[in-house]
């Protein structure tokens, strides 16, 4: 059987690269690297299917790995790099990270209104 190359859409794409060295390091023990992150859920559905564009990133890791234990730390981390929304969902045991407004960009505040604006 031959193996299916997987490639993911943009912007998980560019996502996923960008990410991917800050997790690792905020996942690794004073005793040797972290675990090997994987792709899951929606994330790789969309590498297989092409289907859509993702702009949130769903990570696995073995089983053995306790990925909730790390889900305060990996928090900073994502919110470091733009993240609005990210947590850890223990019933799919993955961790989510999810960028709605563009690989690294900082969701722009709302413009206040006339009102309070000063003079």
């Amino acid at each position: 059987m031959s193996r299916e190359e997987l490639r993911l859409p943009e912007p998980a794409r560019t996502l996923w690269t960008r990410i991917r060295d800050p997790l690792k390091a905020a996942l690794a023990s004073p005793s040797g690297p972290g675990p090997k992150l994987r792709l899951g859920g929606g994330t790789i559905l969309a590498a297989r299917w092409r289907h859509r564009k993702s702009r949130d990133i769903d990570i696995v890791t073995r089983r053995s790995f306790a990925l909730w234990k790390q889900s305060e730390g990996l928090n900073g981390v994502m919110r470091s790099l733009g993240a609005e929304a990210c947590g850890y969902n223990a019933k799919r045991r993955q961790y989510r990270a999810a960028f709605h407004v563009g690989i690294g960009e900082r969701p722009r505040r709302p413009p206040k209104p006339a009102a309070a604006r000063s003079s």
